[in-house]
């Protein structure tokens, strides 16, 4: 009973195969349309959005001071600030020097909106930030990114008191949008489709429950076909 449950099982999947195989110009198909549709939708629907990268390095010493040498602790002490300095550059002395710069140039934004563009991240999780700020305006990107670099160093030694933040590396000019990624997104959209077509096409194959001239009925049922009626209809027409 096992051995005849396992074959029938095994068969099924080599009938939904089949099934795919004879409907993969419509497969194609769909999950083409499916990857245009999400193409044309990424292209003219979704707002691009451009990010400027600068990094700077955060101490827990003044490079000025008298006896600035840096010992071991006062690394771990300085990679512990970053996570201070993502307080720090989103605190409001911050964001009202950010708020003066874009006025000057003749944007308005809201706190709220300046404080969204604004990511800092330490990926290596030590004394090095990354500042990314991202907007739908490359120029807005690198002007906030700029005057934050400018304003670190200040902000930092106003609010914390003790220590210095220093540029590794100006804001960047955004070329190129960084989101969305329309090849991703095509991408997702023929995997979608394709997923799609061959879920409704494998539904609608178990659900028909015809006997089509190709089914092995032998193999089916496993008992021998004794006889064929013909379809005498099927021949006068």
């Amino acid at each position: 009973m096992e051995n005849m449950e396992n074959d029938e099982k095994t068969i099924d999947l080599k009938m939904l195969l089949l099934g795919l195989l004879d409907r993969i110009w419509l497969i194609l198909f769909v999950s083409v349309i499916c990857a245009a549709a999400v193409g044309i939708f990424t292209k003219i629907g979704i707002d691009k959005k451009y990010t400027s990268t600068a990094q700077m390095y955060v101490q827990n010493k003044d490079p000025e001071a008298q006896n600035s040498a840096i010992s071991s602790s006062d690394v771990a002490a300085s990679a512990s600030l970053v996570q201070v300095c993502q307080k720090v550059f989103t605190s409001d002395s911050m964001i009202a020097k950010l708020q003066e710069t874009l006025t000057s140039a003749g944007y308005l934004f809201k706190n709220e909106e300046i404080i969204e563009m604004i990511d800092i991240t330490s990926p290596d999780n030590n004394q090095i930030m990354v500042v990314d700020v991202i907007s739908e305006s490359p120029e807005i990107s690198q002007l906030v990114a700029t005057s934050l670099v400018a304003n670190a160093d200040s902000v930092f030694k106003e609010i914390v008191k003790v220590g210095s933040v220093q540029t590794i590396s100006a804001a960047t000019f955004p070329e190129e949008p960084s989101s969305p990624n329309l090849k991703k997104n095509i991408l997702i959209g023929f995997l979608a489709g394709f997923v799609l077509i061959c879920a409704i096409v494998v539904v609608i194959d178990i659900c028909d429950t015809k006997i089509k001239p190709t089914d092995n009925l032998m193999d089916m049922y496993g008992a021998p076909l004794i006889a064929e009626i013909m379809d005498f209809d099927a021949d006068i027409k």
